[in-house]
């Protein structure tokens, strides 16, 4: 008989009945499993601090050593389903497999209707089955030691469960449906040596350390007129561009800077093909070099490490030496209150071996910390975008002899720095200017068609210059479209040429954000014939009209009628294109010099009056007011 004096009420039994116990508070006398004894000392007792767990201690305690034996024991997961039982009784699994001490644990047994037995989380004997008490992680030991343990747990864990990696390398090709989360420091691998896991999957921070850009920011804020700021972008072949020019980083950090409308920033692409870490920061590298072409630099982004793994010279600890080398030499020149920092991983690759998951993840983790440890902000550019594997290549990775690819591609880029954009730029954008944003995008940005409506994102408040084209849907001319919008919505759009002397022209039409566009100044447009009114001769074109942009309206056309009356030649010209009030012009037929008449009225009818019908010679001016 156990007795455990001055207990609170104890719980009532529902287990088996392993253990006589007697409460002296309350007299009653009971017996009770030796588990919820065992779970009540730990929990009510310790826990709760009625003894201070430093004065009895409880894991690894005689306590919990008399309190285990109490427990019944199985040997081997397998014997599970040798094992009888009745509902809610409970035993403790000593081992997975005999000999390896690992993935033992406390199974309850319940009915096996609707379960399915596993290799580690069910086992079942008839009617009953055993079923692992857990509450949110599985490992890989729990289902034993074979390359198909991950899978097995990943099978199990489904929808309601994650699975964790203790320290350790482990194998196995995995296969998952539900979304499960591994987790935890050990590493999985496939069959094939590709490092499969990763620490980014879970919940980890990619972006941390904003704070650490304030000494920019502040200088952002505060900039003079005539004052610039230097930034710079520092690497290797993948900070260079090697795969994605010209669309580089430092090009596409100047058209955020546009977009933003933040202006007195000079940026330089600071990368070096086959450049490693080591050579970034021994004496004279690039990084004393970088000091001494840009003493002024007020903002270094700096993408090491891709290229140490396979330089023969680098491990993971001299990775770090030199990181942690170059970071205290870059702080010795500037600190954080002068320079902003941000320190970011490499971008993934599909490489196996020296660039492949596993080294990128090792220097990961050194990089985070040095980040945290030299004032920098962290950008884990490998986390964010981690899946170089599957259609990568050649799509957002290049294509390399061999099938595999390393170097970002302009899409890439455009990822890349809009991160960056989002941390540097945008929360200062509305302090340095409001509607003032200017964006002057190449033929290599998305164009604009005519069609494009005037409150698209492109069109923001102020000006915008993109490329453009002619053809059924598109601009005027071949050339530019220059927008501007001001601040209530107003908007002048203008359509220049540029190829020869008849195109250096420019048209423009009007709108008010969200309207409908304007017709365009300067361009013509045909009128449709009504009363059997027709042009002169195919060689002639049709009636038509246009604005200049001092409200000028033209009409010029040749056309003919087979009979002589007062009839109106063609459709009405739309509002405002038409004269104030009725209006008569004299008109002229070619082939017998005959003068005649036409009229325009304020509704924009035009009409034959008098004159030579077989041959009218149109060509009149007004201005425009209604």
């Amino acid at each position: 008989m156990t007795t455990i004096p001055n207990l609170p009420p104890l719980p009532a039994v529902t287990a088996d009945d392993l253990l006589i116990t007697h409460d002296i508070t309350t007299g009653r006398s009971g017996r009770v499993s030796a588990l919820e004894v065992k779970t009540y000392v730990k929990d009510a007792i310790i826990t709760a601090g009625d003894i201070a767990a430093e004065d009895i201690p409880y894991n690894g305690s005689d306590v919990e050593t008399q309190l285990n034996r109490t427990v019944k024991t199985v040997n081997t997961f397998a014997a599970l389903s040798t094992i009888s039982g009745t509902v809610n009784d409970v035993v403790r699994l000593k081992e997975h497999t005999t000999g390896t001490n690992k993935g033992g644990g406390i199974f309850k047994c319940v009915s096996s209707a609707g379960l399915t037995a596993n290799t580690g989380t069910v086992a079942i004997n008839g009617g009953i089955a055993w079923v692992r008490q857990v509450e949110d992680l599985l490992t890989p030991d729990q289902f034993g030691s074979a390359n198909t343990a991950t899978q097995s747990a990943v099978t199990a864990a489904g929808r309601t469960n994650n699975v964790y990696l203790p320290v350790g390398d482990y194998s196995g090709n995995v296969t998952d449906t539900k979304g499960v989360i591994i987790e935890g420091p050990g590493r999985l691998f496939s069959t094939g040596g590709v490092m499969t896991s990763t620490y980014s999957e879970p919940r980890d921070r990619f972006v941390i350390g904003q704070e650490y850009l304030w000494s920019f920011h502040k200088k952002l804020i505060g900039l003079s007129r005539g004052t610039n700021l230097k930034v710079l972008f520092s690497g290797d072949s993948t900070t260079y561009g090697v795969f994605a020019a010209p669309v580089t980083l430092d090009y596409l950090f100047s058209l955020h800077a546009s977009k933003y409308g933040i202006s007195g920033l000079d940026v330089y692409n600071r990368g070096h093909s086959g450049a490693t870490c080591r050579e970034w920061q021994e004496t004279a590298g690039w990084l004393d070099q970088d000091i001494a072409a840009y003493p002024d630099m007020t903002l270094y982004i700096m993408r090491w490490g891709l290229n140490d793994g396979s330089s023969g010279y680098s491990s993971f600890n001299q990775y770090e030496i030199d990181l942690r080398a170059g970071l205290t030499k870059l702080r010795a020149f500037k600190d954080a209150s002068d320079l902003s920092c941000i320190l970011m991983t490499p971008n993934s690759t599909s490489e196996t071996g020296a660039r492949d998951e596993a080294w990128l993840e090792g220097i990961n983790k050194i990089i985070k910390k040095a980040a945290r440890d030299f004032d920098c902000t962290f950008i884990d550019t490998y986390a964010i975008w981690r899946d170089s594997r599957g259609t990568a290549l050649g799509n957002w990775l290049d294509l390399l002899p061999g099938g595999q690819g390393i170097h970002p591609d302009a899409a890439f880029n455009h990822w890349i720095v809009d991160k960056i954009a989002e941390l540097v730029l945008r929360p200062v954008s509305v302090s340095t200017v409001s509607t003032n944003t200017f964006i002057n995008a190449s033929s290599l940005a998305s164009s604009i068609t005519v069609t494009t409506p005037t409150n698209d994102t492109r069109f923001v408040y102020g000006r915008t210059i993109y490329r453009t084209d002619t053809g059924p849907v598109t601009f005027p001319i071949n050339g530019i479209v220059e927008t501007v919008k001001s601040g209530d919505g107003v908007i002048i759009q203008h359509n220049s040429g540029f190829n020869s002397d008849l195109e250096k022209i420019t048209y423009t039409r009007y709108a008010i954000d969200g309207g409908a566009w304007g017709l365009w100044r300067g361009l013509d447009y045909n009128l449709a014939y009504l009363n059997s009114w027709q042009n002169y001769s195919g060689a002639y074109p049709n009636i038509s009209y246009r604005k200049s942009t001092d409200g000028t309206v033209f009409i010029e056309g040749r056309i003919k009628n087979a009979t002589l009356s007062l009839t109106q030649i063609c459709d009405a010209l739309p509002v405002g294109y038409r004269p104030k009030a009725l209006r008569v012009y004299t008109v002229v037929s070619a082939a017998s010099a005959a003068v005649g008449a036409i009229s325009i009225d304020e509704l924009g009818q035009i009409v034959f009056l008098r004159g030579d019908n077989a041959d009218v010679n149109i060509g009149v001016s007004f201005q425009a007011y209604a």
